[in-house]
């Protein structure tokens, strides 16, 4: 299997993932997320009817915007309102 192979492979599944927005291209690097309340909350909001990937990326924008937030906080939100 060549590079660019695996390149492309490995970018399919990021994609299909719906993480491509967590890697950073083009040397820009993001704040550090934690990884424990990222999973957390989206398994919960998974658990509450909401697609995967599309919350994984939503939650991943919040916690970019504020890394220390807590879990907790994403339980407070309104979801269903999307306008």
């Amino acid at each position: 299997m060549t590079a660019q192979r695996i390149i492309v492979d490995l970018r399919d599944k990021i994609v299909a993932l719906g993480i491509a927005d967590e890697i950073p291209a083009g040397g820009s690097v993001s704040a550090p997320i934690d990884n424990a309340v990222r999973d957390e909350a989206v398994a919960a909001l998974t658990m509450l009817g909401f697609a995967p990937a599309p919350t994984q990326k939503v939650v991943v924008q919040i916690l970019q915007e504020q890394p220390t937030l807590p879990v907790d906080c994403f339980k407070d939100k309104d979801y269903t309102n999307t306008s």
